[in-house]
């Protein structure tokens, strides 16, 4: 008995999976400017420049909106113009990198499981400065400006950039730099690193960083325009192999819900004997799960399952004894793993290899063997053990469409 329940919860609770997505990890640069109200060496005033305030929070917003990524680490940075002294820029960066690290706490949930650092950059040469003054070759001075900003390599005592740069050509030169640049080196913000989820048949998303802005440091360092978001649902259809061989007709949908979701739903119908009148696996069921996924969801790598099951049955193997639901439906739930492998070029076709454990309550008559036979038994089992076996097929399906980002 115990060798036919485990065929016949194996076959009604078995069924298929298919194909998804990969995860990719990107980084996305939040920048805050900021301007000098007012500074000394004993009080120290700034300001958030109103409109890149707007424009960093529409991008903390667009992160906080995409389900698409998962934020692994933030790096918080802070940095100065070369103006004041050592003492006065590292107070303003830190008090910079404290108001940034505040404003994106403030729009974005970041969990304990984020790893954070953080960055006091003071004064950025080779960040801004400096590819500022290569892209640009019509600025005064140009050559002999680009060779103040790099640090003397056998300077071993303080930096003397900012000396040599005020004192150079009678001041002129830190005129040129003053009134292009200094401004747009004031910064607070984020480096975030993200993992993000891309569907196998459309381009790898790009998230820029921020939306392209018109200052003049957009000479030095162009940035991507900001791409429109795409967003995919994929389904597939699928068939179970093990059903299949045993003449059992069945078919399957799997549908994504979300990046590392997806719900199973399984059918299983047959009304056949087994090529003799004494030989039968006659079913009717359906299986529902819920499948939380590593790797490409419906597509590659592992998974859970957590399933519910309900069949009736009518079920001989032998000479012996036929095995019959009296109107009462098996039914159960359980637990399941699973691994999926994407088949072909196009990665559609797909196969998963899936097997489950849990419980199910199975109310039967039995009968003789003999073709109308009578009533021998009937009885009522809890059933602990297997409740998923299976070799899956399926045959993916992607729907691509675009999101507008908000204004």
């Amino acid at each position: 008995m115990k060798k036919f329940l485990h065929i016949l919860l194996a076959i009604i609770a078995t069924l298929p999976v298919i194909a998804q997505n990969r995860v990719v990890e990107e980084r996305i640069v939040v920048d805050i400017p900021f301007h000098v109200a007012k500074s000394s060496e004993s009080d120290i005033h700034y300001g958030l420049d109103s409109m890149s305030l707007v424009r960093a929070y529409q991008d903390l917003d667009r992160i906080k909106n995409d389900t698409t990524i998962t934020i692994k680490k933030i790096l918080f940075y802070s940095s100065v113009s070369p103006e004041g002294s050592l003492d006065l820029n590292s107070r303003l960066s830190k008090r910079r990198i404290a108001t940034a690290e505040r404003i994106i706490r403030s729009k974005l949930n970041i969990t304990d499981s984020v790893e954070i650092s953080y960055k006091e950059r003071y004064i950025p040469w080779h960040e801004v400065l400096i590819p500022a003054l290569e892209a640009n070759k019509s600025v005064p001075y140009r050559d002999e400006l680009i060779k103040l900003a790099y640090r003397n390599p056998n300077e071993t005592g303080p930096d003397t950039r900012v000396r040599r740069l005020r004192t150079a050509q009678g001041g002129a030169m830190w005129e040129v730099v003053r009134d292009r640049y200094f401004e747009y080196m004031r910064k607070g913000g984020a480096i975030i690193t993200v993992d993000r989820t891309i569907y196998e048949k459309v381009e790898q998303p790009v998230v820029a960083a921020q939306e392209e802005k018109t200052a003049p440091i957009a000479e030095a360092a162009p940035q991507e325009p900001a791409s429109t978001a795409k967003k995919q649902h994929a389904f597939s259809v699928k068939a179970n192999a093990a059903a299949v061989a045993a003449l059992i007709a069945n078919i399957g949908v799997e549908i994504k819900l979300a990046p590392r979701w997806s719900l199973d739903l399984m059918g299983a119908y047959s009304p056949y004997n087994m090529f003799v009148q004494n030989r039968k696996i006659r079913v009717f069921g359906g299986r529902p799960e819920v499948r939380f996924w590593w790797g490409d969801v419906m597509k590659r790598g592992h998974f859970l399952g957590l399933h519910g099951f309900a069949s009736a049955f009518n079920v001989q193997l032998s000479d012996k004894a036929r095995y019959q639901d009296p109107n009462h439906v098996l039914w159960g739930a359980g637990l399941a793993y699973g691994y999926a492998l994407p088949l072909g070029k196009k990665e559609n076709w797909g196969v998963e290899f899936t097997l489950g454990v849990g419980y199910a309550r199975i109310k039967y008559d039995k009968y003789d063997g003999a073709k109308n036979g009578p009533l021998l038994e009937r009885k009522v089992v809890n059933y602990f053990g297997p409740t998923r076996l299976g070799i899956n097929f399926s045959y993916r399906f992607d729907i691509e469409g675009k999101t507008k980002d908000k204004k």
